[in-house]
C-alpha cells in the first residue's frame, strides 16, 4: 500500500524585535503620502491633531495585537489570522474577506508610492520625459485607450518587479533592505521634525486649523471623522509587526517589543512631522507635495547637491513602504 507522508516546514525564526521596528518603518512613508492632502484640507493644526488621534489609538490596537499574535505563535497572517480563527466556528467566509481586505490595502500602495517616486524622479532629473496622464499623446504609448504609459509608471512598474525581488528570497533580505532605507529616511524625518526648531525656521503663522472654519457640517465634526478614517489606512499599518511574529527568535517577547516601539516610533511621527515641517517650510509647500523644496527652505540652501541627496531620501521613505 503505498503512503503520503507530509513534509512539516515551518517558517524560520531569523528576525529580532529591532527587524519589526524596521518593518514598520513603511508607516512615517504612509505619514508623507498623505500629508499634503490633509494640510490642505484641514490647515497644519488641524491635520497635526487628527494625525495624532489616529496614532494614539494604533498605540492601544497595537497592545491587543500583542497578546494575540502569541496566541497563535506558529501561524503567520495578522488581522487576517486574527479574524479567521476568530470567526470559523460560525463562518469560514471571514477568512477570506479579510485577508483579501488587510492585504488589498498594502499592495495598493505598490503602485499609489510607485508612482509617488517615479513623478519625484522625473520632476528632479528628467523633466524633459512623458510623464504620461488621460491626454492623448502625454506618455510613451496608450494604455487600452484610458491612460498613458510614461516616465513615472516605468519606474513603479520596475520599483514592484524589485521589491518582490527582495522578498521572494525571504523576510531577511527585505529587512537588511529597508535598515539602508531607514537610515536614509532619518534624513528627511530630522529635516522635517526637528531642523525647525533648532535653526529658528518655524514659524507658527504658517499653522492654521479649517476645522473651526463657519459652514463646516457639525461643527467640522464630519470633515474630522471622514479624514480619520483615511488615517487609520496609514497609522494603524504599525501592526504589520505582528505579521511576521512566527519568524521572531523570541515569539512573545520580540512581537510584543516590535509592536509597542513602532507605535511609540508612530506618534511621535505623526504628532510632531505635521507641526514641526508646515511651521518651517509652510502650508502652500506641503499641501503642494513640494517635500524636497520644504526641506530646502528649512535648512536656508540653494544647492544642487544637497537637493539630490533630498531627493534620494524621499524616495527610500517610499521605497520602505512599498518593500
Amino acid at each position: 500500500m503505498a503512503v503520503a507522508e507530509v513534509e512539516e516546514r515551518q517558517l524560520l525564526k531569523t528576525l529580532r524585535w529591532y527587524d519589526g521596528f524596521v518593518i514598520a518603518l513603511a508607516i512615517p512613508g504612509f505619514l508623507l503620502g498623505s500629508l499634503g492632502y490633509s494640510v490642505g484640507d484641514l490647515g497644519g493644526w488641524g491635520a497635526a491633531i487628527l494625525w495624532g488621534i489616529s496614532a494614539i489609538v494604533a498605540v492601544f490596537i497595537n497592545t491587543i495585537y500583542s497578546e494575540l499574535a502569541t496566541m497563535f505563535p506558529d501561524k503567520s497572517g495578522g488581522l487576517a489570522l486574527y479574524a479567521h480563527e476568530a470567526w470559523r466556528k460560525y463562518t469560514t467566509l471571514i477568512g477570506p474577506i479579510a485577508t483579501f481586505g488587510y492585504w488589498i490595502g498594502w499592495s495598493v500602495v505598490l503602485s499609489v508610492n510607485g508612482l509617488f517616486i517615479g513623478s519625484i524622479i522625473q520632476g528632479a532629473w528628467f523633466a524633459d520625459e512623458p510623464g504620461g496622464s488621460y491626454l492623448a499623446g502625454d506618455g510613451y504609448f496608450s494604455v487600452f485607450g484610458l491612460t498613458e504609459f510614461g516616465l513615472p509608471a516605468a519606474i513603479a512598474l520596475g520599483l514592484i518587479l524589485a521589491v518582490w525581488l527582495f522578498n521572494v528570497y525571504g523576510a531577511r533580505v527585505g529587512v537588511t533592505f529597508g535598515y539602508f532605507a531607514g537610515i536614509l529616511l532619518m534624513v528627511p524625518l530630522f529635516v522635517m521634525m526637528i531642523l525647525p526648531f533648532l535653526n529658528g525656521s518655524f514659524d507658527s503663522d504658517n499653522l492654521t486649523n479649517t476645522l473651526n472654519d463657519d459652514g463646516q457640517a457639525w461643527g467640522g465634526l464630519q470633515l474630522a471623522l471622514v479624514w480619520l478614517w483615511l488615517m487609520c489606512w496609514s497609522a494603524w499599518g504599525v501592526d504589520v509587526c505582528a505579521t511576521f511574529a512566527p519568524e521572531y527568535k523570541d515569539t512573545v517577547r520580540d512581537t510584543k517589543l516590535a509592536l509597542r516601539s513602532a507605535a511609540l516610533f508612530s506618534l511621535f511621527v505623526y504628532i510632531l512631522l505635521p507641526i514641526a515641517f508646515v511651521g518651517g517650510a509652510g502650508a502652500e509647500a506641503v499641501a503642494g507635495y513640494d517635500y524636497v523644496g520644504g526641506m530646502m527652505t528649512i535648512v536656508g540652501s540653494d544647492s544642487e547637491l544637497l537637493k539630490d541627496l533630498f531627493v534620494v531620501c524621499i524616495v527610500a521613505s517610499f521605497l520602505i513602504t512599498m518593500n
